[in-house]
């Protein structure tokens, strides 16, 4: 059984933002949104901060289940089969978008005329290579990725600073809150990418 620190896990988590949360979850929310999408993002924060807070708890008070257990455990028999099914199937899911919409993403600006099964195969090669040697060589990965992608993000924010004009994101609640709605729900589902910790054996 392989096991990481927390502070590995926080590495861990935060590759999930560069991916999902540029890529495919951030151009939605604006649509959904508009100019008021930084808004929808803040308003979801407290919420994202009490499920992270619910699962280092169940990690605290159940340090040796595993995920199905730990779901029967807290919701009975019944229903934590039923959610570790919709979890599964969430995952899945997100599995299948999150690999498409990068290798599309990388087809649409870098390799245009490359077929998209020949990205995708060597992709797909790499993630079932790090599937067999384990989530601590992923983890060890991403501390090494990390600082790199935080380096760029600021260098490429920094870089385009004179094409910005934050008056665009004003006024706020223009039309009330109701627009904003799904750009809530869809950074609360980026949050809800958390729960993949509990499948994850923590150390200190």
């Amino acid at each position: 059984m392989e096991f990481i620190s927390y502070r590995q896990s926080v590495y861990l988590l935060s590759m999930i933002l560069p991916v999902t949360g540029h890529f495919l979850l951030l151009p939605t929310i604006i649509i959904l949104s508009g100019h008021e999408a930084w808004v929808a993002i803040l308003l979801a924060l407290p919420i994202g901060l009490l499920f992270g807070f619910t699962l280092s708890r169940l990690h605290t008070i159940y340090p040796t289940y595993s995920f199905d257990k730990m779901l029967i455990k807290t919701f009975g028999k019944i229903t934590g089969n039923l959610l570790m099914i919709i979890l599964m199937g969430y995952f899945f899911y997100l599995l299948l978008i999150t690999f498409y919409g990068l290798v599309d993403f990388i087809k649409l600006f870098f390799l245009p005329e490359t077929p998209l099964w020949v990205l995708a195969i060597p992709f797909y090669l790499v993630v079932f290579y790090a599937i067999k040697v384990g989530v601590e060589s992923i983890t060890r990965i991403s501390e090494a990725l990390l600082p790199i992608i935080i380096f760029t993000g600021s260098a490429v924010g920094i870089a385009t600073l004179h094409e910005k004009d934050y008056e665009l994101l004003f006024p706020i609640f223009e039309n009330g809150i109701a627009p904003m709605y799904g750009g809530i729900l869809l950074t609360i589902a980026l949050f809800g990418e958390m729960s993949m910790i509990l499948m994850i054996h923590l150390k200190k």
